[in-house]
C-alpha cells in the first residue's frame, strides 16, 4: 500500500494551500494499490478516474496509463488540465512507486479550444518536452482526433523537469479557477446579495 497524500516530485511544497495539487487515491477514498483503480481530486472536487496497468519489459517495470474517464469539472473547463494532471500522475509515481521505471500513456481527448487537430498535436508534443517524455508513436482516430503515444522516466533530470512543470501549472490553476467553480462564487454571492436585500427589508 502506498501513502495517500498530494502527489509531488520532489518541489518546494506550496505555502498555505493556495495551489489545488492533485490527490491520488483508491477505491472508497482508501489508499491507492497498484492494480487497482485511481481516483483523482482536487481541492475544486472530484475529477475522474482511471485504472492504470503493469507490465514488465526486458529492464524495466511499465504502468501503463490509458483510459482516463473524467468527470464533467473535466470536460467544462480548460484543455490544460490533462497536462497538469498527466503531470501529478507522473510525480506520484515517481515518488510513490519506486518500482515503476517508465510511464507509457496514450493522449487522444479532443482538445478543440487548441485549434486544429495539428495544433492540438504540437501543443502536446511541447506539453511532453516539458518533462523530458518522449513521443513514441502517432496515430488518428477519424479527421478531428490524434492519438499520441509517449513515455517518460523518472531519471533526476526528469524529475527536476517536472517539478518545474508542476510549479508553473499549479500556478497558473490558482490564479485561474475552473469554471465551475467560479459559477458556483458568482452564484454564491447573487444569493448573499438578496439575502441581505431580504434583512433589510424585514428588518422595515
Amino acid at each position: 500500500m502506498h501513502r495517500n497524500e498530494t502527489s509531488q516530485a520532489d518541489p518546494p511544497r506550496e505555502q498555505h494551500g493556495e495551489v489545488p495539487g492533485l490527490k491520488i487515491c483508491g477505491p472508497n477514498g482508501g489508499a491507492y494499490i497498484v492494480g487497482k483503480t485511481m481516483h483523482l481530486s482536487c481541492a475544486w472536487g472530484n475529477l475522474g478516474h482511471l485504472t492504470p496497468t503493469f507490465s514488465l519489459g526486458k529492464t524495466d517495470r511499465v504502468m501503463h496509463i490509458e483510459r482516463f474517464h473524467p468527470t464533467s469539472l473535466v470536460l467544462e473547463n480548460s484543455p490544460y488540465l490533462g497536462r497538469w494532471m498527466l503531470y501529478e500522475i507522473c510525480a506520484f509515481a515517481a515518488r510513490e512507486l519506486p518500482q515503476v521505471t517508465v510511464l507509457h500513456f496514450a493522449l487522444s481527448r479532443p482538445l478543440d479550444s487548441l485549434g486544429t487537430p495539428s495544433d492540438q498535436v504540437l501543443a502536446r508534443l511541447a506539453a511532453l518536452d516539458r518533462i523530458g517524455a518522449e513521443a513514441t508513436r502517432f496515430g488518428s482516430k477519424g479527421d478531428a482526433m490524434h492519438v499520441i503515444e509517449g513515455v517518460w522516466r523518472p531519471s533526476p533530470a526528469n524529475v527536476k523537469k517536472l517539478a518545474d512543470a508542476l510549479a508553473n501549472d499549479r500556478a497558473e490553476l490558482r490564479l485561474t479557477p475552473m469554471k465551475s467553480v467560479r459559477e458556483a462564487s458568482a452564484l454564491g454571492a447573487v444569493l448573499r446579495n438578496r439575502l441581505s436585500n431580504v434583512r433589510r427589508f424585514l428588518a422595515g
